[in-house]
């Protein structure tokens, strides 16, 4: 059902098959649950979804999305621009906001009584930018729906963190915010033959966990309760100068 004035697909829902559901589906009638845009690189957030259930209960919902564009790269061929989904997913009466990595597709299911989904082109950090090509600034084109159920395989979404300042031995990375929803964590880096050790804090800056990582990628590193804080370190012995680092989260949505 389309609304005028606004250039955008509403729809109330779809018949399911909860007989607690009224007609319509699981969603309520304003709704928006289908769009599809073009992102200009650090051009600022658009919202694509943001639905919410009847009698805000908690509902399973399938979201899928897609990019479709160049991936712009700097001169040394660093990929200058990640798109990225800022989620807000309300959950009995609690709001949370976590950043996914917004993939050339993905679909994936979780329950909630409200979500809202925005899209935003940016640079990551520690990468340079070259100048704008002569067309323009880069932009990609980003949709995204979200339908009533629960698909049987999906993959996990995850998120991305780190950057590529150059590293000594000895020498530390920026202090990461854990993502919300965070349940571990992958390291990967540039050269493959580096050592790296990646310390895991609470808010107080007490240490958790420090893993030793010597072969990348790593195997699934486990993020202790009260974790909220990791930093990547090219130990002092190392010997070899790290010039790229990735803590790749998995999120347990």
């Amino acid at each position: 059902m389309g609304y005028a004035g606004d250039g955008r697909s509403h729809h109330s829902g779809f018949y399911g098959d909860d007989e607690d559901a009224p007609r319509g589906g699981i969603f309520t009638p304003e709704s928006h649950i289908q769009d599809n845009i073009t992102l200009t690189l650090n051009g600022g957030a658009t919202t694509l979804l943001d639905v919410g259930t009847v009698g805000q209960v908690p509902r399973m919902m399938t979201v899928s999305w897609g990019v479709i564009g160049p991936r712009w790269q700097n001169a040394v061929g660093i990929q200058a621009g990640e798109v990225v989904a800022a989620l807000e997913i309300g959950i009995g009466g609690l709001m949370f906001t976590t950043d996914v990595d917004m993939i050339l597709g993905q679909t994936f299911s979780f329950a909630a009584s409200h979500l809202k989904l925005t899209a935003r082109y940016v640079s990551p950090a520690g990468i340079p930018l070259p100048a704008p090509p002569s067309s323009g600034p880069p932009q990609v084109k980003v949709g995204a729906s979200v339908t009533e159920g629960v698909i049987a395989h999906g993959r996990q979404p995850q998120r991305t963190l780190g950057d590529s300042v150059l590293l000594l031995p000895g020498a530390a990375g920026r202090i990461w915010e854990i993502p919300t929803f965070a349940k571990s964590f992958r390291v990967v880096v540039f050269p493959v033959n580096a050592n790296a050790d990646v310390e895991v804090f609470d808010n107080a800056g007490n240490p958790l966990a420090i893993y030793s990582v010597v072969s990348f990628p790593s195997e699934d590193l486990p993020l202790p309760n009260g974790a909220t804080n990791v930093v990547f370190v090219n130990p002092p012995l190392s010997g070899v100068n790290i010039d790229m680092h990735r803590l790749v989260f998995e999120l347990g949505l």
